[in-house]
């Protein structure tokens, strides 16, 4: 995936905004959390990249990690879950994403992106462990070799979550999955 939202949100302005060392350091509240994708892999890391040579989409910016399935191809994936507690604030259908934002505190905003199918609604709350949708590669993806994969951002406490385009507020997600006890199982370390 090339980070959600399409073309058009002055993606080569945001990759120079953003630094592959967007990591949080702040307060990652207490409990752990679940991971989004079960059993799955690490399929693209979260930063600047390419593929085989070529802008993968945002000026090479990746926001998000892509998780996919073991042996993943094309259509449903395995079934993507809630992290946390949380409630959805928006769908972008053409891209097959659900954002949402945590109910505790710290208030992390989420972005579950490329699922082929949603099973959400705008306003709906959700508690850890719920089923979003399935990991799919619906809409603006470019990235991990085009097989069905989970698209997943976080973006710092406070967002707004209505500007989730602008890429302005994401974060890395790997470092807060691990220390949460969520990186999925099957993920490189």
């Amino acid at each position: 995936s090339n980070g959600s939202g399409g073309s058009g949100t002055g993606g080569t302005l945001n990759a120079l905004a953003c630094k592959k060392a967007d990591k949080w350091n702040g307060d990652l509240g207490s409990g752990e959390w679940t991971t989004p994708c079960p059993g799955c892999q690490k399929a693209s890391d979260y930063g600047p990249r390419s593929i085989n040579g070529v802008d993968a989409g945002n000026g090479g910016m990746h926001y998000g990690v892509d998780l996919s399935s073991p042996g993943a191809g094309y259509g449903d994936g395995t079934q993507i879950i809630t992290p946390v507690d949380m409630k959805v604030t928006e769908l972008y259908e053409p891209d097959g994403c659900v954002f949402a934002v945590a109910n505790t505190e710290p208030k992390f905003g989420f972005g579950f992106c490329h699922l082929n199918k949603i099973d959400v609604h705008a306003g709906q709350t959700l508690k850890r462990g719920d089923i979003i949708g399935t990991e799919g590669n619906k809409g603006d993806s470019v990235g991990s070799l085009f097989i069905t994969h989970l698209h997943f951002e976080i973006y710092k406490p406070g967002a707004n979550m209505k500007a989730w385009y602008e890429h302005k507020d994401n974060i890395d997600p790997t470092s807060i999955l691990k220390k949460k006890g969520a990186w999925p199982d099957r993920a490189s370390k």
